[in-house]
């Protein structure tokens, strides 16, 4: 910052050897100035004090570190703005309990940390997309499965590209085998996992487990351009259901698993001999 005013970035490129591609991460930096930065009234937050210092040439430890948590301090402790982006993509209507029930199902379906950061991932829009690498890269944000589609953001990848179609149907024929109800076919059930309030809780506590499972499929076919399958899917939730199972034998809750997961043990045991299954 220079006599009140954000340097160009002709003399940024200069002064500190940027490369062209730095040029798109400056013109976020701008914006964010222009638009946030007016707003903030008290002096004494850590990004007024980090600018201060290095205005005044002073030496700034750590100064990533303290740039990032100064940018957090004033970013609101909320995630409706992830809700309306998730909205925008897919010409959805997300209600405000129906989004704060999808993040309390999301949190509450296992006892593994690992598959709750996941499925909070998938949320939170932590994966990346061939509309966000294009800012970076200037290739066209076209969808890795060749489906067509020419601007692949979040809601396509996950769930709108033509060529998951058949796979979501199938995991949906398969859930309605599993839990012998109609499930709606639509992303605010199938992939956000928002559960009508009256069904059980132990049928709450497993779909959602099962569409963890689902979406962690599709993640691993991240950049490829085939369709997951059905059968990777059950492999999937198999691998859940065997952690869940050495958690709750551990903390002496072997019955209460058993509950959760009577529903899938009954439907994978035919269809999958090959795994073993044993509730003992």
């Amino acid at each position: 910052m220079k006599d009140g005013k954000l340097f160009s970035f002709d003399m940024l490129r200069k002064t500190f050897s940027l490369e062209k591609e730095d040029f798109y991460r400056y013109l976020q930096l701008r914006h964010y100035a222009d638009t946030k930065m007016r707003n903030v009234t008290m002096i004494n937050t850590r990004l007024m004090e980090l600018f201060i210092k290095s205005y005044n040439s002073e030496t700034i430890d750590r100064i990533v570190s303290c740039l990032y948590k100064g940018l957090m301090d004033l970013k609101p402790h909320s995630t409706s703005y992830i809700r309306t982006k998730w909205e925008k993509e897919g010409g959805i209507k997300i209600l405000e309990e129906e989004w704060t029930a999808i993040w309390r199902y999301q949190w509450m379906c296992t006892s593994s940390q690992k598959w709750r950061e996941f499925g909070w991932k998938c949320l939170i829009r932590y994966f990346i997309t061939p509309s966000q690498k294009s800012h970076d890269d200037d290739n066209p944000p076209a969808c890795w499965r060749n489906c067509g589609n020419q601007s692949a953001n979040h809601y396509h990848i996950f769930w709108d590209c033509s060529i998951l179609r058949d796979y979501w149907r199938e995991i949906h024929n398969a859930l309605q085998d599993i839990f012998k109800r109609e499930i709606s076919l639509e992303s605010k059930t199938m992939f956000f996992g928002y559960i009508p309030q009256e069904w059980p809780k132990y049928d709450k506590h497993l779909i959602n487990i099962l569409l963890v499972a689902c979406k962690k499929n599709i993640t691993r076919k991240w950049l490829s351009p085939e369709s997951p399958n059905i059968s990777t899917w059950m492999e999937i939730t198999m691998e859940i259901y065997n952690m869940e199972k050495i958690t709750a034998s551990v903390n002496h809750k072997l019955e209460k698993f058993t509950s959760y997961w009577e529903n899938w043990v009954k439907y994978i045991t035919p269809h999958r001999p090959d795994f073993t299954i044993t509730n003992q």
